[in-house]
């Protein structure tokens, strides 16, 4: 009879944990329902939140294009089938800079970029005025805005605040030398440009070489406006990066086709002068001195076509190394807002919620031990012992 209940002892004992775990998430849900109104308080203020700032929160428009750099295959040349890799954004070296598609998404990023779309003219529907984004963006609040920004600046950004009058009393910054090729940016332009990189957003296709550009402001008008302005200087930094070394021999060339244009012009005036005064040559000594001339001319002429030449195939050269950046799809001004996602917001309100609700029910009941089991707090009291026992071990 014995050996009959140790048998069946063990078989009670897993009956018995298994009923205790039941009642263990039986005691959880029973938290929750003794405190329902705890449970919709915070529910309620959570999702409260969530619909507030998807009510109030402002309209959202994005708008895009999209660009693809075109190749020049060369006629013949062995080199076209690299040339047209690279356009599909793989790199193989060569070339005098090494610029590739995927290079474009950090010098559309640049500080140059940024500060010329920044210092754009922007004609504002809203204002009704023309203005530039430095200018529209640091123009002085409304008075909602004002004060709301007021309340941030002396509570949540209270240290940045005192840090920037301290910055502010040190003096200003340094002159910049433009000879140098130090850029001074204002306060307004450093702000301005901030912002500029925030709401942009760029992605490359590494298999077709094709880049995304895509701006989201709370104006569409403006949205597609600094897309447009973004791409125009972005063409204009890579042609400007891709054609240094094209410009600086042109402009040697040009240099010293401008000097041998006026050597010429010398000698064939000397030439022309000597020949006025002496109409008869007989004597050896002037017929070697116009044959020193006119080989001097001779040698001029040949200098002066050799620099034509190559004034003309550097000029060549200089348009053939612009690149090309092709529109596949125009930016166009949105005629729907791109966000805020209302519905979504609403949605994870409601779960964050529940979640809040459900975390404070419970560690409420774990602090104050109130609404829980006897088998419940036994484990709670054996929990606390243990951690104390260790806190004392340290």
């Amino acid at each position: 009879m014995n050996d009959i209940d140790r048998t069946a002892a063990p078989e009670a004992n897993d009956a018995v944990r298994e009923t205790s775990d039941i009642f263990s998430l039986l005691d959880v849900l029973l938290l929750i329902a003794r405190n329902r109104r705890l449970v919709l308080k915070i529910s309620g203020s959570v999702m409260g939140i969530a619909l507030a700032v998807a009510i109030f929160s402002p309209a959202q428009y994005t708008a895009s294009a999209k660009i693809i750099r075109e190749v020049e295959t060369g006629s013949g040349s062995g080199l076209s089938g690299l040339d047209a890799l690279r356009g599909l954004g793989l790199s193989f070296g060569g070339g005098s800079i090494g610029l590739s598609p995927e290079s474009y998404p950090e010098i559309i990023r640049s500080r140059e970029v940024r500060l010329a779309v920044a210092n754009t003219v922007y004609t504002f529907d809203d204002l009704g005025k023309s203005m530039t984004f430095v200018e529209y963006y640091s123009r002085p609040p409304g008075l909602l805005k004002g004060f709301a920004k007021g309340v941030v600046n002396v509570t949540i950004k209270l240290p940045s605040t005192i840090m920037s009058l301290v910055r502010s009393s040190r003096g200003g910054p340094a002159v910049a030398d433009r000879n140098m090729g130090i850029l001074y940016l204002s306060k307004d332009e450093q702000k301005a440009i901030k912002w500029l990189s925030e709401v942009l957003a760029v992605r490359v296709n590494r298999n077709s070489g094709i880049m995304a550009i895509s701006v989201t402001t709370h104006n569409p008008s403006l949205s597609v406006g600094l897309v447009s302005t973004y791409i125009k200087h972005l063409r204009i930094r890579i042609r400007d990066i891709y054609t240094f070394k094209a410009r600086q021999n042109l402009e040697f060339i040009q240099n010293q086709f401008a000097t041998a244009a006026g050597e010429l012009m010398l000698v064939e005036n000397e030439l022309a002068r000597f020949i006025d005064r002496n109409q008869n040559i007989q004597t050896s000594t002037l017929k070697a001195e116009r044959g020193r001339l006119q080989r001097e001319l001779n040698f001029k002429v040949q200098v002066y076509s050799d620099l034509q030449n190559q004034l003309t195939q550097s000029e060549i050269e200089l348009q053939r190394s612009k690149p090309v950046l092709t529109f596949i799809e125009v930016p166009l001004q949105p005629l729907h807002p791109s966000g805020p996602k209302r519905t979504l917001t609403v949605l994870l309100g409601i779960f964050l919620g529940l979640v809040s609700a459900g975390i404070v029910v419970i560690f409420r009941a774990i602090t104050l031990g109130a609404g829980i089991s006897e088998s419940s707090q036994a484990k709670l009291t054996e929990i606390r012992e243990s951690l104390q026992i260790k806190r004392r071990n340290r």
